[in-house]
């Protein structure tokens, strides 16, 4: 897996910026590899492949970004424009970490693991220390994500549940409330403009929309989805969409219009938000993806997303005249080690290898070389910044 945040793929960018990196970064004395404008994590002891990245933060102005290389560990490493330098790795965590997600304002980062556990890791006197989050999970944490305020945060769990943090100062430590009712494990969440209604995506082929003010962190919310929509009590779901496979992202428009999700059928879905009435499932658009399923979503624009995964390429999606519709691909494979066609996609690739296998008896290994996206396997996060341009 790699991860893909590409100044790039943002319009109206200042093209004498510095591209951010694609791929994992590869700090200066570990190995790594460089070569235009993205970067390659030094090879596995064992494999002697690069190392796979789980998931990726990036701070407010884009100078210091947090990953996990498939493992217990968070590696936060400076990045100048040109080259990357290490500054600090945290290891709290006992098993994988599965999500980060880093505050921009409050500079605070988020972490949970599926050792059952999430820390808030805050910069002081330049070392980075850890506040303990009292999840009460009994399975893998799945995803985390930042409220608005940063005065919250959301985990994602693998027993059916959301777990909602907020920060308790008497105990100096983070408290969590559980949401349930899910039928199997939750694996992403979004947040409103809000930051009083919370949608989750779960492999039970759903997308909830429920209640998520508190009332000791938020303002008294107003009748956002219609007076049928009670805020007294968090965690009231109001809005199931039931889709035909794992609701891998959601993701919320900038103004909030939208609610967008990717599912593992290869196909995006666009929900239509109306303030005063909750949303309509009926109001769903789908587009099949051109490619191989999608794992992360990116709104640019209220009109523009991006989403990469499977197909080792980001794809962009734009709604003209009220329809959404592919836009293109995002790579354009100039750092790939063969020539495809311009269509051409992991799916075909796939297809490749077993046309190789049965009529020519290879393993495949000719066939990877053909894969001519700068990402070599799949895509496992998302991040930007306000410094790229990305959206308030």
């Amino acid at each position: 897996m790699s991860v893909a945040a590409r100044a790039a793929m943002f319009g109206g960018q200042d093209a004498a910026k510095p591209l951010a990196p694609v791929g994992g970064g590869g700090a200066p004395g570990s190995g790594g590899g460089k070569s235009g404008d993205y970067h390659t994590l030094k090879l596995d002891e064992h494999t002697k492949r690069p190392q796979a990245v789980t998931c990726v933060a990036v701070n407010k102005d884009g100078t210091r970004f947090a990953f996990s290389p498939s493992n217990n560990e968070v590696h936060i490493v400076a990045w100048d424009g040109a080259a990357f330098s290490p500054v600090a790795v945290l290891r709290e965590h006992d098993q994988r970490v599965t999500a980060l997600d880093w505050a921009p304002e409050s500079n605070m980062l988020v972490s949970c693991s599926q050792d059952r556990n999430a820390y808030v890791w805050k910069e002081v006197g330049g070392v980075w220390k850890p506040s303990l989050v009292h999840l009460r999970l009994n399975r893998a944490a799945t995803y985390c994500k930042w409220s608005h305020s940063e005065k919250k945060f959301a985990v994602c769990a693998g027993d059916k549940s959301v777990a909602v943090c907020y920060y308790e100062a008497e105990e100096d430590w983070w408290i969590s409330k559980v949401v349930d009712g899910f039928e199997s494990t939750v694996l992403t969440a979004a947040w409103d403009q809000s930051d009083t209604v919370l949608a989750a995506g779960s492999s039970d082929g759903t997308v909830r929309l429920f209640t998520a003010a508190l009332k000791s962190v938020d303002n008294k919310p107003a009748q956002l989805f219609g007076p049928d929509v009670s805020f007294k009590k968090m965690g009231v779901p109001f809005c199931e969409v039931r889709t035909d496979a794992w609701v891998n992202d959601v993701c919320f428009s900038p103004s909030g219009d939208t609610l967008a999700y990717v599912t593992h059928d290869s196909r995006i879905h666009f929900l239509t938000v109306v303030h005063g009435a909750p949303p309509d499932p009926s109001s769903v658009q789908s587009v099949r993806c051109s490619g191989l399923p999608h794992h992360r979503l990116l709104f640019v624009e209220d009109d523009k997303v991006i989403a990469a995964g499977h197909d080792l390429n980001p794809t962009a999606y734009v709604r003209r005249g009220g329809v959404w519709s592919e836009g293109g691909k995002l790579d354009d494979s100039k750092a790939g080690k063969a020539s495809v066609s311009a269509g051409a996609s992991a799916r075909s690739a796939a297809f490749k290898k077993f046309e190789m296998s049965s009529t020519q008896g290879t393993e495949g290994g000719a066939v990877a070389s053909a894969v001519a996206t700068r990402h070599q396997n799949c895509i496992s996060d998302l991040a930007t910044c306000v410094a790229w341009g990305a959206p308030n």
